[in-house]
């Protein structure tokens, strides 16, 4: 081919699960001076993008995840306003982090990871610093709630959507759940070093601390930064950026549902956790420490999906983990004693552990690995309406029966995700047999490991040439 010919392709490549390869689109229509190879993926920085990831849900999860470290200050540092007005402080930020994110999609479609990441450096430094001087808790609502809840959001979604610059279909599940892991060991660690800090200099010396440690979202912004391409992308309509076409996919219709119904079971249990351990007796301590060893087997769970994934279907792994949790929330009931609490609720955060590493590969497999950051805003989204209903069902329950409908609606909601695999998978059966048995598809060809190692159909496989 000449040097001044360029050539124009709007194919989308499959892996061998019939999913688009994530460096390209089936909703864009690229060009390309140089051929693509998969030598430029899974090197070295792309693992340093992954290690970045880590640290960022780390980071995002140590934060919301353990804001009772500061209700118990916020109380003492403004007594005259009622725990549910200083309660809505770690709500607001949980809640617009999720309910932000089909935004916060758009806007990294629009300005890119790296962009975005700048972007979730100054707000979150901001909320910080500006919290130093916050009088009463209607101030913390925006710059606690609205600047750092918006700032994880964009952060959260960030360290996902760039991974598709940097890995194959072979090794990004892997990389999504060495992620993932990142938030388990945040919650295990931050509840001791956000009670440091405010033991040793008060909650408004712990904001300042927590300017300096989350500004370094700026540095990982360069290290998130895409990698650079030989494509441009023509320009693209704002329902294909938000990806409106994956909300009309009946599987990820019902995961969706799926997603809001385990937020609300799993936010009854764990919400009513400790009260619901004194009042059968046990000491607030000893109701705490029950919690420190869910939250330990919690991180253990996400450290075990890593190496697990090599050798479980994730997709099976994420409905057997879900049933599995709310089976075990369930028996909590049955407890009475230190042990008969600890048990089931270990058990209940290991299989959680697993199964949330496991979310973002099966929002894949759902929609298309291309499609993941749109999807991952919807799916949050759903979550921050979960956090919403839940309040009105613990309203409206009494006594230990909140833990039977908590554990009961998870092991639901692990049933309808197993429904939308299955559609999946018959799906992809009905596609394979359609291109082995219809002679009108042509033969089917093997393309090497510098072509991604993908099935292509000869005949519809083209590539169309212009002369520029």
């Amino acid at each position: 081919m000449a040097s001044n010919e360029i050539v124009v392709t709007s194919e989308a490549f499959e892996d061998d699960d019939g999913l688009p390869h994530p460096y390209t689109s089936e909703h864009s229509f690229a060009t390309s001076t140089t051929n693509k190879t998969t030598n430029d993926y899974d090197n070295g920085h792309a693992w340093c993008v992954a290690f970045v990831g880590f640290l960022t849900q780390m980071l995002i999860f140590g934060s919301v995840l353990t804001f009772g470290v500061y209700f118990v200050a916020y109380q003492e540092a403004f007594p005259e306003y009622q725990p549910r007005v200083i309660l809505w402080i770690g709500s607001l930020a949980y809640g617009i982090m999720f309910l932000t994110g089909p935004f916060s999609s758009m806007v990294i479609s629009r300005i890119g990871t790296f962009h975005a990441m700048l972007l979730s450096a100054t707000l979150v430094t901001l909320g910080y610093v500006t919290s130093y001087f916050a009088q009463d808790p209607y101030h913390l609502f925006i710059t606690f709630g609205l600047f750092v809840g918006m700032a994880f959001s964009l952060a959260f979604l960030s360290c996902y959507a760039v991974l598709n610059d940097y890995f194959t279909t072979r090794l990004l599940r892997v990389a999504q759940i060495i992620i993932t892991v990142g938030g388990g060991v945040g919650i295990f660690i931050f509840n001791a070093v956000f009670q440091f800090l405010i033991n040793e200099y008060g909650w408004r010396g712990s904001m300042l601390i927590n300017a300096g440690l989350y500004s370094h979202f700026f540095v990982f912004a360069l290290v998130m930064k895409p990698r650079p391409r030989d494509v441009s992308v023509k320009r693209m309509t704002l329902g294909q950026i938000m990806a409106v076409h994956v909300l009309f996919n009946r599987k990820f219709q019902l995961f969706l549902v799926h997603v809001v119904i385990w937020n609300v079971g799993f936010m009854i249990v764990f919400s009513l956790l400790n009260s619901f351990i004194v009042e059968k007796g046990l000491t607030a301590d000893e109701a705490a420490l029950i919690g420190m060893v869910g939250g330990i087997l919690n991180a253990i769970g996400r450290v075990a999906a890593v190496p697990l994934e090599r050798v479980l279907d994730p997709k099976k792994a994420y409905v057997g983990t879900t049933v599995a949790m709310g089976l075990f929330e369930v028996l909590i009931l049955a407890g009475g004693s230190f042990f008969g609490y600890a048990i089931p609720l270990a058990i209940a955060n290991f299989a959680f552990g697993i199964m949330i590493c496991y979310l973002v590969p099966v929002i894949g497999e759902l929609v298309g690995f291309d499609n993941i950051t749109p999807a991952l805003g919807y799916s949050n989204f759903s979550q921050g309406i979960a956090g919403l209903l839940s309040p009105v069902l613990l309203a409206l329950i009494e006594g230990g029966a909140k833990f039977a409908v908590g554990g009961g609606l998870t092991v639901l909601s692990g049933l309808l995700v197993a429904l939308s695999i299955w559609m999946l998978m018959k799906e992809r059966a009905r596609r394979q047999d359609t291109k082995v048995l219809n002679p009108a598809n042509g033969p089917v060809e093997f393309k090497s490991d510098q072509d991604g190692g993908h099935l292509l159909n000869s005949s519809t496989s083209k590539t169309n040439t212009a002369i520029i």
